[in-house]
């Protein structure tokens, strides 16, 4: 089962195809695949950080480690495997790394003015 949100709408057809062959691919490993994009940024969880030491001097956001975010561009898993977990995503992800524009998730109406800017710009280079 192929799940892809219209709310990214940089994710292309290309995209969505390349996303399909590296996962079959990938399948005797992963049992699901689903986009995502590296975010190379301070994070915290429960007041502590995860991808960097706060507890010594400042550390250069190039020189963190970079952690997975999930896009909910595309996701992709048998169908009896996503009703029986009860969600698009298995216990062996495959994950299908994506670039900035194509992370992007189109989420209020606010954000709408943006994304047609960016659209016009993303068509005028395809």
């Amino acid at each position: 089962m192929l799940w892809v949100n219209p709310t990214a709408p940089f994710f292309a057809g290309k995209d969505i195809y390349d996303f399909i062959k590296k996962f079959k691919k990938n399948s005797r490993k992963n049992d699901s695949a689903v986009t995502c994009y590296r975010e190379q940024e301070y994070f915290f969880y429960k007041n502590k950080s995860l991808n960097f030491d706060s507890s010594k001097n400042t550390v250069s956001r190039d020189k963190i480690k970079s952690l997975a975010r999930i896009t909910s561009g595309a996701y992709l898993i048998k169908g009896s495997l996503a009703y029986k977990n009860g969600i698009l995503l298995g216990k062996k992800p495959y994950f299908y790394y994506t670039n900035w524009l194509q992370s992007l998730e189109l989420k209020t109406t606010k954000q709408i003015h943006l994304f047609n800017g960016l659209l016009e710009n993303y068509l005028k280079q395809e």
